[in-house]
């Protein structure tokens, strides 16, 4: 079967503005990666942050990429490592090694941390131990 993803663009945006947030996460993923279109950060950013506000961990993580990048949204390293902090307290493998990576290196506006960041990667192999499933 072919894909089709103005369907699948079509259908998804029907969920979503149903309050589907698994549709929204989905749409980003569309938007972001250009599935069939031109990607558009804008609308990827929009449609991740709808899911984020239904508490999507995965939303919560491509949001935060989307502000630490300047990606759709003004680059913001404090929304983006309070989201990053979200979805790791959600078990998102991607998440705490993100955090893990920003306590060693320095980065969103943290101070390198050895302790913070041997705990991270600890959480990290948890998490990669015991999956949370994506939507």
């Amino acid at each position: 079967m072919p894909k089709d993803y103005a369907r699948a663009r079509t259908l998804l945006g029907e969920a979503a503005a149903q309050g589907d947030p698994a549709a929204a996460y989905y749409l980003g993923l569309i938007y972001r990666s250009g599935y069939g279109i031109a990607a558009d950060p804008v609308q990827a950013a929009h449609w991740f942050d709808v899911a984020s506000r239904a508490d999507i961990p995965a939303a919560d993580f491509m949001l935060a990429n989307a502000y630490r990048d300047g990606s759709g949204v003004p680059r913001d390293e404090a929304r983006a490592l309070a989201l990053y902090r979200r979805a790791a307290e959600h078990e998102l493998p991607e998440a705490v090694q993100t955090l893990a990576m920003a306590y060693r290196n320095g980065e969103l506006g943290l101070k390198p941390d050895a302790d913070e960041f041997h705990a991270q990667w600890i959480e990290t192999a948890h998490a990669l131990k015991h999956p949370v499933v994506a939507p």
